[in-house]
């Protein structure tokens, strides 16, 4: 097993298996989603959550056993309070900052000066217009999500963290 980025894995075995097969399970025991479907000796797989630094991730391959790794995405310094996030080195031109809960990713918005998730949003392109958003407290209410900052430029994240409520 190799970590390609943040999000992003390859599993690597020594006969063919189809990517249905592994399961991805995160430091709660909870099966992260992952795409795409292929098959292989060495499959890439990206999931649908950051691999955060100093929490225990397990693969599992049917038939072949289990393997288990810490993740690499660092905190940054990442805090949120009332709906506002920021972060080390935070701006609001050099960075895109994602909500992940139950599997899916949401983009904030950028107010003013400041980087909000008092809504969420399914693009970023969404975001940035202000569009097809939906509240934080109707999507995620008092559970638990993660926070995902990513260059403006980037496909793997730099920072993130849990954010228990």
């Amino acid at each position: 097993m190799a970590i390609i980025d943040g999000r992003t894995l390859e599993v690597r075995t020594t006969k063919s298996v189809n990517s249905s097969a592994i399961t991805v399970k995160n430091a709660d025991n909870d099966a992260i989603e992952i795409d795409p479907a292929t098959s292989g000796t060495a499959i890439k797989m990206s999931l649908k959550e950051a691999l955060l630094d100093g929490k225990t991730y397990t693969v599992e391959v049917t038939g072949l056993g289990s393997y288990s790794f810490k993740g690499v995405v660092v905190n940054g310094g990442i805090e949120v309070a009332s709906d506002l996030v920021t972060f080390s080195g935070w701006n609001t031109t050099d960075f895109v900052v994602k909500v992940v809960y139950g599997g899916t990713t949401y983009f904030s918005k950028v107010v003013g000066s400041d980087i909000s998730i008092a809504n969420l949003y399914p693009t970023l392109a969404d975001a940035e217009s202000d569009t097809n958003g939906t509240t934080f407290a109707v999507t995620v209410g008092d559970n638990d999500y993660i926070v995902e900052v990513y260059r403006a430029n980037g496909t793997a994240p730099v920072y993130g963290a849990k954010v228990s409520q």
